[in-house]
């Protein structure tokens, strides 16, 4: 898991997470194409004189989130799993020392 800050100028006005969907148990699993940022509001951002305590607590538990699938990863199939041919060979490839 990823964490960002988001600041406008010198003022911090919100967070950012990057997860990525794993597929099967915990420890276990095997990585997704799928991915989520999550976004979230720093509530310190407005004013005590503007909103009163409920308000900021209902602001910080809005959260808006982007699920997305990443396409044209090289050493991943479509079930996410590592295939470590495809991975050698365009190392191999990409490795300039094999070029004549």
């Amino acid at each position: 898991m990823e964490v960002g800050l988001i600041i406008d100028g010198n003022k911090l006005v919100g967070f950012k997470q990057h997860l990525v969907f794993y597929k099967g148990k915990i420890l276990s699993g095997t990585k997704s194409h799928w991915n989520i940022h999550e976004y979230r509001v720093n509530p310190g951002t407005f004013t005590a004189a503007k909103l009163n305590d409920g308000i900021k607590q209902k602001i910080s538990n809005l959260v808006v989130c982007k699920i997305f699938l990443v396409k044209n990863d090289p050493f991943t199939d479509s079930d996410g799993k590592i295939d470590e041919d495809d991975r050698s060979e365009k190392q191999e490839d990409a490795d300039p020392s094999n070029k004549a």
